[in-house]
């Protein structure tokens, strides 16, 4: 029975025709107006927007961001102007674009510019009130091919990922901005949990073996690699004093999750998780109900409550939204995307991940 409420959840999660249509509309929405701002003048030193993560991959689901990273086609260098040397940039092309285009707009509300790594402007569109990101980020096709390794290797991965990512979704612990995790860290936290707990290739299981592994997992003492599968000590400073290593223990958060990234083994993916004890304990008190109502011989209702929650009213409110948006007047035709379209947004070149 448990098999059979993920897949069912699953399969309710990801986006219908209709949404999916919806999305490629909000993106035909930024990058019509991210060209506009930039006028005739910067051809041919043009950026334009192209799609990543979840997007991408197949793994989006009905209340996913998308994510969008930005690109400048650049002209060789003897055909460089002196005047358009700076508009290159990403982080002035971003900056200006949030100040001057997306904040006094009216079709785009909580808009924000982060001044990050890699400059990130967040944005959510007016009417159908689906979320964006958009970052101006190198390219790491490795990302991509890892995910999509693991998905062909773990036939039951796709349906396991979209339960445990609405598990923290529902908790808050998506905001990667308040010590949560990215969607593609939580991605690799499952794959982990494949490689280091094996078990029956069956979703319910594998659920279990997930809630398990990381319920267990020593925070302050161990690191989790994936690829190779790894699990091995973190390394401590020694000889120090008590009140040399309480001090540590107050500035460096000695229990953040170390998770090596596959596609990149220097980078951890787990270096700004501050929620990650919350994370912890969470996954400990759904293990236990879980298990609780597995062994109980009444009959609930739902299995998976406790891991979804109250999933299904917040879902259905967006929903709603993107039903209203794509009923709308005031738009052209979307209930087809272009092929041209959909290939512009679905390159190869996938930039790393928000949460790095």
């Amino acid at each position: 029975r448990l098999d059979s409420e993920i897949k069912s959840f699953a399969a309710y999660l990801r986006p219908s025709d209709g949404e999916h249509a919806a999305r490629f509309r909000v993106i035909e929405e930024i990058s019509g107006l991210l060209n506009r701002s930039q006028g005739k003048r910067l051809l041919p030193n043009r950026a334009f927007l192209q799609a990543f993560g979840s997007q991408v991959n197949g793994l989006a689901l009905a209340n996913s961001d998308i994510d969008l990273n930005v690109w400048v086609n650049k002209p060789d260098a003897q055909d460089v102007q002196p005047g358009l040397r700076t508009l290159r940039n990403p982080r002035w092309l971003l900056k200006n674009f949030h100040e001057r285009w997306l904040l006094p707009h009216k079709d785009w509300i909580l808009v924000a510019y982060r001044e990050l790594r890699f400059p990130l402007i967040t944005a959510q569109h007016r009417l159908s009130g689906i979320d964006i990101q958009i970052v101006g980020a190198p390219s790491t096709a490795n990302a991509q091919a890892s995910v999509a390794h693991y998905l062909k290797k773990f036939p039951t991965l796709r349906d396991v990922f979209a339960v445990v990512r609405q598990m923290l979704d529902a908790r808050g612990f998506l905001d990667v901005y308040k010590g949560g995790m990215g969607s593609y860290s939580v991605f690799n936290m499952v794959v982990a949990s494949y490689l280091h707990n094996p078990s029956e290739e069956k979703e319910g299981a594998r659920v279990l073996a997930f809630l398990e592994f990381w319920a267990k997992h020593d925070l302050y003492g161990s690191c989790v690699s994936i690829d190779p599968p790894l699990i091995f000590p973190k390394i401590r400073k020694t000889g120090l004093t008590s009140t040399e290593r309480k001090n540590m223990d107050q500035k460096g958060w000695p229990y953040l999750l170390v998770l090596q990234d596959p596609a990149d083994p220097g980078n951890d993916l787990g270096k700004k998780t501050g929620a990650i004890k919350h994370i912890q304990k969470t996954i400990m008190g759904v293990q236990e109900e879980l298990r609780k109502r597995l062994l109980d011989e009444r009959e609930y209702p739902s299995l998976l409550a406790p891991l979804v929650g109250t999933s299904f009213d917040q879902i259905e409110a967006r929903r709603e939204k993107v039903r209203e948006y794509l009923k709308g007047g005031r738009r052209r035709d979307i209930k087809t995307v272009s092929s041209s379209a959909s290939s512009q947004l679905s390159g190869s070149n996938v930039p790393r991940a928000l949460e790095e």
